[in-house]
């Protein structure tokens, strides 16, 4: 997931949203995937 979030910040800082949209769908496909198998993140959601 730190790669997930990483993406989704470079894509922020660079101003792009579209690669910013495609980022944060990952982030949250990823975080998903993680709840469901009951894997821990820092994530509160």
């Amino acid at each position: 997931m730190s790669r997930a979030r990483a993406a989704l910040r470079a894509a922020r800082e660079a101003g792009d949203a579209y690669e910013s949209a495609v980022a944060e769908d990952e982030l949250d496909d990823a975080l998903r995937m993680a709840h469901e198998h009951g894997v821990a993140t820092d994530d509160e959601s």
